[in-house]
């Protein structure tokens, strides 16, 4: 199996990085991981959630492609599994 280039960048760090961008642009949102089963059907693995309104705001959040969007994962970075 052939190793791909770049660096490799763990799920839980992208997660930050993206939490670090929701930030600047609304302080009350926040990325979660669904943590049960009935979560994760109804919202997917990972979502956006207003914390003052208490609902969410962006369901089936695909981390990296959302990383990207956002520029916070660099083209020569990849998500480690």
């Amino acid at each position: 199996m052939r190793k791909p280039k770049g660096v490799a960048v763990t799920r839980r760090e992208v997660v930050r990085r993206i939490n670090r961008s929701l930030k600047q642009d609304d302080p009350f949102h926040l990325l979660r991981r669904a943590r049960s089963a009935r979560a994760q059907l109804d919202r997917g693995d990972y979502y956006v959630v207003d914390l003052i309104r208490d609902f969410v705001v962006d369901r089936d959040v695909a981390l990296e492609a959302e990383a990207r969007k956002r520029g916070v994962l660099a083209d020569f970075e990849y998500l480690a599994n």
